[in-house]
């Protein structure tokens, strides 16, 4: 499985709670299509006063990862940053914005063993 780094700031002030059940309903339509772990945290944007969210992905299949993530925000067009070794894609969609990230060196055993959490309560969905 490949992991990508996701993080996901709407447009619209949101609240943790409508933020958390649209990951739900984002992981559930990617699950529909490929096997996936999604591991997830929702943090407050102390500037904005809005939440967003930052995401671990295990998936296999790129194109509907792509393509459920253009459809959650909106967008179909990607930008590629390249910083060093790194390279970060962004898409500013209609509804927000999301940037990702390669992740090829973590895997959900990791995660667990470090308890993977970016301020706030870590949780995870598997199919």
């Amino acid at each position: 499985m490949k992991s990508v780094g996701i993080m996901i700031r709407r447009r619209n002030r949101t609240n943790k709670k409508i933020l958390d059940k649209e990951i739900t309903t984002l992981h559930s339509k990617l699950k529909k299509r490929d096997t996936i772990i999604t591991h997830y945290t929702t943090e407050k944007d102390y500037t904005k006063g809005n939440y967003h969210t930052h995401l671990i992905i295990e998936y296999n299949n790129d194109e509907n990862l792509n393509n459920q993530l253009n459809n959650f925000i909106g967008g179909n067009t990607w930008e590629v940053n390249k910083s060093g070794l790194d390279e970060v894609r962004i898409n500013q969609g209609k509804w927000g914005e999301i940037h990702t990230h390669q992740m090829n060196y973590v895997t959900s055993t990791e995660l667990q063993k470090e308890h993977f959490t970016i301020g706030g309560n870590r949780r995870t969905f598997q199919c």
